[in-house]
């Protein structure tokens, strides 16, 4: 039909993102789960999109760009057969030679 998906979303879980226990369970306490709850329609719909090799919308092909995880590693925890693998990702390195100099903006009315 050439239509977009209504909703694509990629789900972690929370320790795959790195977020401790307690974080998620503040999450889910300050109302997230709802969201949450109202995700699993448009991921429903989102898979079948897929299946039927519908067109990535707009959202979801800039979600591909600007992710820090490969897709090829997301399909290889889809195939793997319980295996616990851990991967470090590479630390940035700051510029040398900048100031970090504070930036501050006041604004006043009279």
């Amino acid at each position: 039909t050439g239509q977009k998906t209504a909703c694509e979303v990629l789900l972690f879980h929370h320790e795959d993102m790195g977020i401790p226990w307690e974080i998620a369970k503040l999450g889910v306490r300050q109302g997230m789960w709802g969201a949450v709850k109202k995700i699993d329609p448009g991921l429903r719909a989102y898979q079948k999109a897929r299946a039927a090799s519908a067109p990535l919308s707009s959202a979801a092909s800039m979600a591909h760009i600007t992710t820090k995880v490969s897709p090829d590693y997301l399909r290889s925890l889809l195939s793997s057969d319980d295996h616990t693998e851990t991967q470090v990702a590479p630390v940035e390195q700051k510029k040398e030679g900048g100031i970090n100099m504070p930036k501050v903006l006041m604004l006043g009315g009279a």
